[in-house]
């Protein structure tokens, strides 16, 4: 009986022959290295994407500990901040990999499955502590466990419809405030996503990304506001 051994080489070990990378196309360099970069965003470009994450974070915790005026901290509230913080790392650690360029594809690894992974468990603990129907509560889960599943699957969800799950589960948790007559948080909280979306797709010259990251700091607010029942 033999043993086989499996030996894993890296990519810069195979490109350490210099004939070999000196036969290597430019195009093909660049793309070599591009795919490494989300949407062309530089290394300090993605340092700030991670530190801007801190935004809902800290918001969070300091509301926690400092309410403002008429808003009483709930159980609700401490559901949506939990969920929010415990997101916090995952997201951190990805844009830090990007920013460092240790993941070989920008988009097609682990780290960006977590991060929108509780991108969606911060959709359903809000959509749980929003509403007071435990039919709509539950869909509300079932779906953005749907959602997961897709970014998980063998053949998973491309970008297209990864945006349009986290726009759909975002919208979702909305609907109790809006039934309930909460017009002001719904609709600063709906703006402020909509607007750092539209920072996103744009790009803006990279920085889009860290604008929808500030921007999710207004969302973040209104979410805990309308909890706060």
């Amino acid at each position: 009986m033999g043993v086989h051994v499996e030996t894993v080489v890296s990519d810069q070990e195979v490109f350490n022959d210099v004939k070999i990378w000196n036969n290597i196309s430019g195009d093909l360099k660049k793309a070599l290295y591009n795919c490494r970069a989300l949407d062309g965003m530089t290394p300090f470009q993605e340092y700030c994407n991670a530190l801007s994450m801190v935004v809902p974070g800290a918001l969070c915790l300091y509301l926690c500990l400092w309410p403002s005026s008429g808003l009483w901290w709930t159980w609700r509230m401490s559901i949506i901040a939990a969920a929010v913080l415990l997101h916090l790392p995952f997201s951190m650690a990805f844009h830090l990999l990007l920013a460092q360029r240790k993941l070989q594809h920008s988009s097609n690894n682990t780290a960006r499955r977590l991060d929108q992974t509780f991108i969606h468990v911060t959709c359903m603990a809000s959509a749980a502590a929003l509403s007071t129907s435990e039919v709509y509560c539950s869909l509300c889960i079932l779906l953005n466990m749907y959602f997961i599943s897709r970014l998980w699957a063998f053949r998973d969800a491309g970008v297209t419809e990864r945006m349009a799950n986290i726009g759909m589960a975002v919208l979702l948790y909305w609907v109790p405030p809006l039934l309930r007559g909460d017009f002001q948080n719904t609709a600063c909280g709906v703006g402020y996503f909509v607007l750092g979306a539209l920072c996103m797709h744009f790009r803006l010259g990279g920085w889009g990304h860290s604008l929808l990251h500030i921007l999710s700091g207004g969302l973040c607010y209104h979410i805990l506001a309308a909890g706060a029942f």
